[in-house]
């Protein structure tokens, strides 16, 4: 559901910097522009394919820069940034956007979160907001290109931070599973908080999926799996306000568990498709009567279909 719908924004947004803003009434195709693609998406193949598969434009250029994985190190970067921000400084630095035609249309297409910003970080280049004000400044005002920047991360991150917004042409934020996070946890907190070690325990079931991609973004070295991008981001919001929440000795999904179960008698689990139940604490399988026999309260978190 999610990817179908990324796919029919970017070919919209194609349409919209390609058609309908002003002096833009011709495709690329008809008046000779050229248009780049910039992105972080690891089914770039199929988007910059959806693109180009009508009259409307065609991409000239793509540049892909995979979330996780390390930087060519062309130049310094912070320490806690990610393998795309790192990736960007890089091919600023080595004038990969001064490649770019005057006139142009560039989609910025950014679907994975800006790193956080650590408090008291000696930073050893500007931020990334920073640096993306200063390659959107030259792209729009050295070069008058028409910019699209798509944003599908919570947006609340670079809050005070987006004068780099000024130069772009279309803004479009396509984030939809921040907002499903943050209703979970506005239903589920209350009752957490409410909740002591003496009373009866309260049962939170997680739909598979997002137990086994937060585990395996928090226990790989480099990449988690891709296809399960959406489910890991989801889980990742919801166990970040529970780690703060209970306690919790680190952002391990067992040592949250743990937390949630000493602090509020609060039991996390996953269960399978097939109905396996699974103690999120210690991974040990369970039968759905010994886990919902003494619950007071039962939440299941599920997955949307085709996520």
């Amino acid at each position: 559901m999610f990817k179908r719908r990324r796919l029919f924004v970017l070919i919209a947004v194609a349409c919209l910097i390609l058609a309908s803003m002003p002096l833009m009434n011709v495709s690329a195709l008809s008046n000779g522009k050229k248009v780049y693609y910039i992105t972080d998406s690891f089914d770039y193949f199929n988007v910059q394919s959806a693109i180009g598969s009508g009259s409307v434009a065609t991409v000239d250029q793509c540049l892909y820069i995979p979330y996780n994985g390390s930087g060519s190190g062309i130049v310094a970067h912070n320490s806690f940034e990610n393998n795309f921000e790192k990736g960007i400084r890089d091919n600023w630095a080595g004038g990969w956007f001064y490649l770019i035609e005057p006139e142009s249309y560039v989609i910025f297409e950014m679907m994975n979160g800006l790193s956080e910003l650590p408090q008291n970080e000696n930073l050893t280049v500007p931020v990334f907001t920073e640096l993306l004000e200063d390659i959107f400044e030259y792209l729009n005002e050295s070069l008058n290109c028409k910019i699209a920047f798509l944003c599908d991360t919570d947006e609340a991150k670079f809050a005070w931070h987006e004068t780099f917004l000024n130069y772009v042409d279309i803004h479009v934020n396509t984030d939809i599973r921040t907002p499903f996070a943050h209703s979970v946890m506005y239903r589920i907190s209350p009752l957490i908080e409410a909740n002591t070690p003496n009373d009866m325990e309260i049962m939170i079931l997680f739909d598979s999926h997002y137990a086994d991609a937060y585990n395996d973004a928090q226990n790989a070295d480099v990449t988690y799996n891709l296809n399960d991008r959406t489910s890991y981001q989801i889980m990742s919001e919801i166990m970040y306000v529970l780690e703060d929440m209970c306690n919790a000795q680190s952002s391990s999904l067992n040592d949250i568990a743990q937390a949630c179960r000493v602090n509020y008698n609060v039991r996390l689990y996953s269960v399978s498709p097939g109905g396996i139940f699974k103690n999120l604490e210690n991974y040990t399988t369970i039968s759905m009567t010994d886990a919902v026999y003494n619950a007071k309260e039962l939440v299941y978190i599920m997955r949307p279909m085709q996520i």
